[in-house]
């Protein structure tokens, strides 16, 4: 006699894949509200090192607009204050325009660099308020980077 069970069908989720209210919804790389609209991408992520400078380029819904994160030094994990051209430096770019963070915090929860000290994988959370140029400033709220 020859007894068979069918295996249960074991299902996965995709780890950066939720569902919420019966609707399928994709975590992004990398997400922000700019003045109350989001912005996001998937796959908008570069690390530089150069001089010294540890330059980690967030691109927000093509690349027009930018979030930048800027280091002089390995980047550790931790809750930064954030000031005008302070360490870290951070900065939102809209087209040829760059506004630096006047206030806010960058909670760095984890961060990989490559052996040159480029940054290649980094997970944070971020909210400021740009400095004012030419007579406008941002607010940026919600923002968060899940590169691995």
């Amino acid at each position: 006699m020859v007894i068979c069970c069918k295996k249960k069908k074991e299902t996965t989720t995709d780890p950066a894949t939720t569902t919420t209210g019966g609707q399928t919804q994709t975590e992004m790389q990398i997400s922000a509200k700019i003045d109350g609209v989001e912005k996001h991408c998937n796959s908008c992520f570069s690390g530089i090192y150069s001089g010294g400078y540890r330059d980690c380029t967030l691109n927000l819904d093509g690349s027009a607009e930018q979030i930048i994160i800027t280091w002089d030094s390995v980047p550790v994990p931790g809750l930064y204050n954030l000031i005008p051209y302070g360490r870290p430096s951070v900065k939102y770019g809209k087209g040829s325009m760059v506004y630096a963070a006047a206030t806010g915090t960058l909670n760095l929860t984890s961060v990989a660099t490559s052996t040159y000290g480029n940054v290649n994988q980094m997970a944070a959370t971020f909210s400021f308020k740009t400095s004012t140029v030419s007579g406008q400033s941002f607010v940026i709220t919600e923002g968060s980077v899940n590169v691995k």
